[in-house]
């Protein structure tokens, strides 16, 4: 149940994110771009939740690192891995080399900017882990 329910999180930011400049006043507060981003973001944190989080999840729970402070810290991590993968397949899917791909993915961040842009999902991820962590307790296994 908790993987149902703390990875929705990422499609809820990417909504304010996203309609956060809708809030000028205007009528139109919700368009159908709204709709394609909370689509997209939930199909990106469902994904890294299952195919990253539960892993990850199951090693820590195994070797009984269960400390509150692992949740925020692994959701961190695996938000920001999360999104590189993402951009590296959408960068495949646009029709990038596959050696341009990784350099995108690889390269350092260059601006204060560029290194917020990484740090946004990981936080949003850090707000999954600590979710998923009050909701099952995996101190209390």
């Amino acid at each position: 149940m908790a993987f149902l329910i703390a990875p929705l999180w990422v499609p809820l930011s990417a909504v304010l994110s996203a309609t956060g400049k809708a809030f000028d006043g205007s009528s139109q507060v919700i368009s159908i771009e709204t709709y394609e981003v909370a689509t997209i973001a939930a199909i990106v944190g469902y994904s890294g939740a299952l195919l990253l989080g539960l892993p990850v999840f199951l090693l820590l729970r195994s070797r009984r690192m269960t400390a509150f402070y692992m949740a925020p810290l692994a959701g961190f991590l695996i938000a920001i891995l999360a999104m590189e993968l993402f951009g590296f397949a959408l960068s495949i899917v646009l029709g990038a080399t596959l050696e341009r791909a990784l350099l995108s993915v690889l390269e350092p961040p260059y601006s204060l900017y560029s290194l917020t842009l990484s740090v946004k999902p990981g936080l949003v991820g850090a707000l999954v882990g600590s979710t998923l962590w009050l909701i099952c307790r995996p101190d209390q296994v």
